[in-house]
Protein backbone atom coordinates (compact mmCIF):
# COMPACT_ATOMS: atom_id res chain seq x y z
CA UNK A 1 0.00 0.00 0.00
CA UNK A 2 1.49 3.27 -1.10
CA UNK A 3 1.70 5.87 1.65
CA UNK A 4 0.65 9.47 1.00
CA UNK A 5 3.48 11.97 1.20
CA UNK A 6 1.43 14.61 3.03
CA UNK A 7 -1.54 14.68 5.38
CA UNK A 8 -4.29 12.15 4.55
CA UNK A 9 -6.04 13.32 1.41
CA UNK A 10 -9.16 11.29 2.15
CA UNK A 11 -10.33 13.94 4.62
CA UNK A 12 -12.95 15.96 2.68
CA UNK A 13 -12.66 19.72 2.91
CA UNK A 14 -15.81 20.04 4.98
CA UNK A 15 -14.72 17.18 7.26
CA UNK A 16 -11.42 18.92 7.95
CA UNK A 17 -13.14 22.28 8.37
CA UNK A 18 -15.50 20.81 10.97
CA UNK A 19 -12.56 19.40 12.90
CA UNK A 20 -10.61 22.64 12.71
CA UNK A 21 -13.59 24.67 13.89
CA UNK A 22 -14.11 22.29 16.79
CA UNK A 23 -10.54 22.35 18.07
CA UNK A 24 -10.44 26.15 17.92
CA UNK A 25 -13.44 26.50 20.24
CA UNK A 26 -12.85 27.56 23.81
CA UNK A 27 -13.20 24.98 26.57
CA UNK A 28 -16.43 24.90 28.53
CA UNK A 29 -17.83 22.65 31.24
CA UNK A 30 -18.91 20.00 28.73
CA UNK A 31 -15.59 20.03 26.90
CA UNK A 32 -12.53 18.84 28.73
CA UNK A 33 -10.33 17.77 25.84
CA UNK A 34 -7.32 20.01 25.22
CA UNK A 35 -7.28 22.43 22.31
CA UNK A 36 -5.26 20.89 19.45
CA UNK A 37 -4.52 22.44 16.08
CA UNK A 38 -5.71 20.23 13.20
CA UNK A 39 -2.28 20.11 11.54
CA UNK A 40 -0.74 18.99 14.80
CA UNK A 41 -3.42 16.35 15.16
CA UNK A 42 -2.70 14.83 11.76
CA UNK A 43 1.05 14.95 12.37
CA UNK A 44 0.85 13.26 15.74
CA UNK A 45 -1.96 10.76 15.25
CA UNK A 46 -1.38 9.18 11.85
CA UNK A 47 -1.49 5.69 13.36
CA UNK A 48 -4.91 6.41 14.85
CA UNK A 49 -6.63 7.96 11.81
CA UNK A 50 -7.34 5.45 9.02
CA UNK A 51 -7.66 6.37 5.39
CA UNK A 52 -11.01 5.57 3.88
CA UNK A 53 -14.39 6.71 2.71
CA UNK A 54 -16.04 9.53 4.65
CA UNK A 55 -18.96 11.83 4.04
CA UNK A 56 -18.57 15.59 3.92
CA UNK A 57 -20.94 15.79 6.89
CA UNK A 58 -18.86 13.44 9.06
CA UNK A 59 -17.16 14.98 12.06
CA UNK A 60 -13.81 14.33 13.64
CA UNK A 61 -14.26 14.60 17.41
CA UNK A 62 -11.12 15.06 19.45
CA UNK A 63 -11.06 13.76 22.99
CA UNK A 64 -8.54 13.66 25.79
CA UNK A 65 -7.69 10.02 25.13
CA UNK A 66 -9.32 9.08 21.82
CA UNK A 67 -10.44 10.31 18.41
CA UNK A 68 -13.92 9.65 17.04
CA UNK A 69 -15.17 9.89 13.46
CA UNK A 70 -18.92 10.47 13.76
CA UNK A 71 -21.24 9.45 10.92
CA UNK A 72 -24.28 11.71 10.71
CA UNK A 73 -26.16 9.28 8.44
CA UNK A 74 -25.86 6.18 10.62
CA UNK A 75 -25.96 8.40 13.73
CA UNK A 76 -23.03 6.67 15.36
CA UNK A 77 -19.29 6.57 14.97
CA UNK A 78 -17.50 5.28 11.90
CA UNK A 79 -14.72 4.45 14.33
CA UNK A 80 -13.02 5.47 17.55
CA UNK A 81 -9.26 5.15 17.93
CA UNK A 82 -6.78 5.48 20.76
CA UNK A 83 -3.23 4.86 21.92
CA UNK A 84 -3.36 2.54 24.92
CA UNK A 85 -0.19 2.55 26.99
CA UNK A 86 0.92 0.47 29.94
CA UNK A 87 0.45 3.49 32.20
CA UNK A 88 -3.13 4.01 31.01
CA UNK A 89 -4.19 0.36 31.20
CA UNK A 90 -5.29 0.79 34.81
CA UNK A 91 -6.04 3.57 37.26
CA UNK A 92 -7.81 4.66 40.44
CA UNK A 93 -11.06 6.03 39.01
CA UNK A 94 -14.41 4.24 38.79
CA UNK A 95 -17.60 4.91 36.85
CA UNK A 96 -19.58 5.76 39.97
CA UNK A 97 -17.29 8.76 40.52
CA UNK A 98 -18.53 10.37 37.30
CA UNK A 99 -21.99 11.18 38.68
CA UNK A 100 -23.56 11.18 35.20
CA UNK A 101 -27.33 11.55 35.45
CA UNK A 102 -28.92 8.85 33.30
CA UNK A 103 -25.58 7.14 32.84
CA UNK A 104 -24.68 8.67 29.46
CA UNK A 105 -24.01 12.08 27.90
CA UNK A 106 -25.32 13.78 24.80
CA UNK A 107 -22.39 15.09 22.83
CA UNK A 108 -22.51 18.88 22.86
CA UNK A 109 -19.79 19.09 20.21
CA UNK A 110 -21.42 16.61 17.86
CA UNK A 111 -24.00 18.92 16.29
CA UNK A 112 -24.82 17.11 13.03
CA UNK A 113 -27.72 14.69 13.56
CA UNK A 114 -26.39 13.71 16.97
CA UNK A 115 -27.76 10.97 19.19
CA UNK A 116 -30.03 12.03 22.04
CA UNK A 117 -30.69 10.27 25.32
CA UNK A 118 -34.34 9.83 24.35
CA UNK A 119 -33.33 7.96 21.20
CA UNK A 120 -32.43 4.94 23.32
CA UNK A 121 -35.98 3.73 23.84
CA UNK A 122 -37.38 0.24 23.28
CA UNK A 123 -33.94 -1.28 22.86
CA UNK A 124 -34.48 -4.31 25.07
CA UNK A 125 -31.71 -6.87 24.64
CA UNK A 126 -29.19 -4.24 23.59
CA UNK A 127 -26.66 -2.10 25.49
CA UNK A 128 -24.85 1.17 24.99
CA UNK A 129 -21.78 -0.43 23.42
CA UNK A 130 -18.60 1.58 24.02
CA UNK A 131 -16.15 1.78 21.13
CA UNK A 132 -13.36 3.32 23.21
CA UNK A 133 -14.01 1.59 26.56
CA UNK A 134 -14.24 3.38 29.86
CA UNK A 135 -11.96 0.69 31.30
CA UNK A 136 -9.09 2.02 29.18
CA UNK A 137 -9.48 5.41 30.85
CA UNK A 138 -9.39 4.76 34.59
CA UNK A 139 -6.20 6.82 34.69
CA UNK A 140 -8.10 10.12 34.33
CA UNK A 141 -11.63 11.06 35.40
CA UNK A 142 -12.28 13.44 32.51
CA UNK A 143 -10.93 10.95 29.98
CA UNK A 144 -13.28 8.32 31.39
CA UNK A 145 -16.21 10.75 31.32
CA UNK A 146 -15.71 11.41 27.62
CA UNK A 147 -16.11 7.71 26.79
CA UNK A 148 -19.75 8.04 27.90
CA UNK A 149 -20.61 10.48 25.12
CA UNK A 150 -23.29 8.92 22.92
CA UNK A 151 -21.07 9.61 19.92
CA UNK A 152 -18.82 6.83 21.25
CA UNK A 153 -21.76 4.40 21.54
CA UNK A 154 -23.32 1.86 19.21
CA UNK A 155 -26.32 -0.41 19.71
CA UNK A 156 -24.71 -3.67 20.85
CA UNK A 157 -26.20 -7.02 21.81
CA UNK A 158 -26.27 -7.15 25.62
CA UNK A 159 -24.81 -10.64 25.92
CA UNK A 160 -22.04 -9.75 23.50
CA UNK A 161 -21.27 -6.49 25.28
CA UNK A 162 -21.17 -8.02 28.74
CA UNK A 163 -19.40 -11.20 27.66
CA UNK A 164 -16.95 -11.72 24.76
CA UNK A 165 -16.62 -8.03 23.88
CA UNK A 166 -15.76 -7.10 27.46
CA UNK A 167 -13.23 -9.95 27.57
CA UNK A 168 -11.58 -8.58 24.42
CA UNK A 169 -11.34 -5.14 26.03
CA UNK A 170 -9.77 -6.64 29.17
CA UNK A 171 -7.35 -8.67 27.08
CA UNK A 172 -6.21 -5.52 25.27
CA UNK A 173 -5.42 -3.92 28.62
CA UNK A 174 -3.39 -6.96 29.62
CA UNK A 175 -1.53 -6.81 26.31
CA UNK A 176 -0.78 -3.12 26.88
CA UNK A 177 0.61 -3.92 30.34
CA UNK A 178 2.85 -6.65 28.95
CA UNK A 179 3.96 -5.12 25.65
CA UNK A 180 4.00 -1.44 26.63
CA UNK A 181 1.58 0.11 24.15
CA UNK A 182 -1.09 -0.62 21.55
CA UNK A 183 -2.77 1.39 18.81
CA UNK A 184 -6.44 0.41 18.57
CA UNK A 185 -9.17 1.33 16.08
CA UNK A 186 -12.70 0.05 16.64
CA UNK A 187 -16.00 0.53 14.89
CA UNK A 188 -19.31 -0.89 13.64
CA UNK A 189 -19.96 -2.79 10.42
CA UNK A 190 -23.30 -2.16 8.72
CA UNK A 191 -25.16 -4.00 5.98
CA UNK A 192 -24.73 -2.36 2.60
CA UNK A 193 -28.43 -1.51 2.75
CA UNK A 194 -27.83 0.35 6.02
CA UNK A 195 -29.41 -2.33 8.18
CA UNK A 196 -32.31 -2.11 10.58
CA UNK A 197 -33.09 0.72 12.94
CA UNK A 198 -34.28 0.42 16.52
CA UNK A 199 -35.08 2.93 19.23
CA UNK A 200 -35.57 6.36 17.71
CA UNK A 201 -33.91 5.76 14.34
CA UNK A 202 -30.66 4.30 15.69
CA UNK A 203 -29.00 2.08 13.10
CA UNK A 204 -28.22 -1.45 14.24
CA UNK A 205 -24.70 -2.64 13.33
CA UNK A 206 -24.34 -6.07 11.78
CA UNK A 207 -20.98 -6.58 13.50
CA UNK A 208 -18.05 -4.81 15.14
CA UNK A 209 -14.37 -4.70 14.24
CA UNK A 210 -11.29 -3.98 16.28
CA UNK A 211 -7.81 -3.70 14.75
CA UNK A 212 -4.69 -3.59 16.90
CA UNK A 213 -1.08 -2.66 16.22
CA UNK A 214 1.66 -3.58 18.70
CA UNK A 215 4.99 -1.80 18.04
CA UNK A 216 7.05 -3.74 20.61
CA UNK A 217 8.94 -5.96 21.18
CA UNK A 218 8.52 -6.50 17.43
CA UNK A 219 5.82 -5.04 15.15
CA UNK A 220 2.70 -7.17 15.20
CA UNK A 221 -0.92 -6.72 14.21
CA UNK A 222 -4.19 -8.54 14.66
CA UNK A 223 -7.89 -7.86 14.19
CA UNK A 224 -11.21 -9.16 15.45
CA UNK A 225 -14.76 -9.21 14.09
CA UNK A 226 -17.72 -9.98 16.33
CA UNK A 227 -21.23 -10.43 14.93
CA UNK A 228 -23.75 -8.31 16.80
CA UNK A 229 -25.66 -11.31 18.16
CA UNK A 230 -25.75 -13.37 21.34
CA UNK A 231 -22.51 -15.38 21.53
CA UNK A 232 -22.17 -19.14 21.61
CA UNK A 233 -21.67 -20.73 25.01
CA UNK A 234 -18.14 -21.84 24.06
CA UNK A 235 -17.12 -18.46 22.62
CA UNK A 236 -13.36 -17.88 22.57
CA UNK A 237 -11.16 -15.00 21.46
CA UNK A 238 -9.49 -16.98 18.69
CA UNK A 239 -12.87 -17.67 17.07
CA UNK A 240 -13.02 -13.99 16.06
CA UNK A 241 -9.37 -13.38 15.13
CA UNK A 242 -8.78 -11.99 11.65
CA UNK A 243 -5.99 -10.29 9.78
CA UNK A 244 -6.14 -6.52 9.45
CA UNK A 245 -6.19 -7.05 5.67
CA UNK A 246 -9.49 -8.93 6.05
CA UNK A 247 -11.06 -6.07 7.99
CA UNK A 248 -9.81 -3.56 5.41
CA UNK A 249 -11.59 -5.49 2.65
CA UNK A 250 -14.85 -5.39 4.58
CA UNK A 251 -14.72 -1.79 5.82
CA UNK A 252 -12.86 -0.05 3.00
CA UNK A 253 -10.43 1.56 5.44
CA UNK A 254 -6.64 1.58 5.17
CA UNK A 255 -5.35 1.17 8.71
CA UNK A 256 -1.87 2.12 9.91
CA UNK A 257 -1.06 3.54 6.48
CA UNK A 258 1.78 5.70 7.80
CA UNK A 259 3.95 2.71 8.73
CA UNK A 260 6.78 1.74 6.37
CA UNK A 261 5.29 -0.45 3.65
CA UNK A 262 7.21 -3.58 4.62
CA UNK A 263 6.05 -3.35 8.24
CA UNK A 264 2.48 -2.49 7.26
CA UNK A 265 2.24 -5.41 4.85
CA UNK A 266 3.67 -7.82 7.41
CA UNK A 267 1.50 -6.87 10.38
CA UNK A 268 -1.69 -6.63 8.35
CA UNK A 269 -1.46 -10.12 6.88
CA UNK A 270 -1.07 -11.87 10.25
CA UNK A 271 -3.90 -13.36 12.31
CA UNK A 272 -1.99 -15.75 14.57
CA UNK A 273 -3.28 -15.02 18.04
CA UNK A 274 -0.76 -17.39 19.62
CA UNK A 275 1.87 -14.69 19.08
CA UNK A 276 -0.09 -12.53 21.52
CA UNK A 277 -0.17 -14.96 24.40
CA UNK A 278 0.44 -13.39 27.78
CA UNK A 279 2.25 -16.34 29.30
Amino acid sequence: MKKPSTHPQYLPEQFERNAKKQVEQEDNKERVAPIVKIDSLLDNHTLEIPKGYTLSSDQLLLRKSYICSYNSVNRCANWSSWHLTKEHADGPYKRKQLHIQGGYLEDGENLINRQLLNDWIDVDGYDHGHLCPSGDNKWDLNAMKQTFFLSNMCIQNSQLNQGPWERLESTCREWAKKFGELYIICGPIFDKSGGNSIGNNLHLPKAFFKVIYRPNPEPLGIAFIYDNISPEADDKLEMHAKSIDEVEKITGYDFFWSLPDDIENEIESDSEIKKWRLY
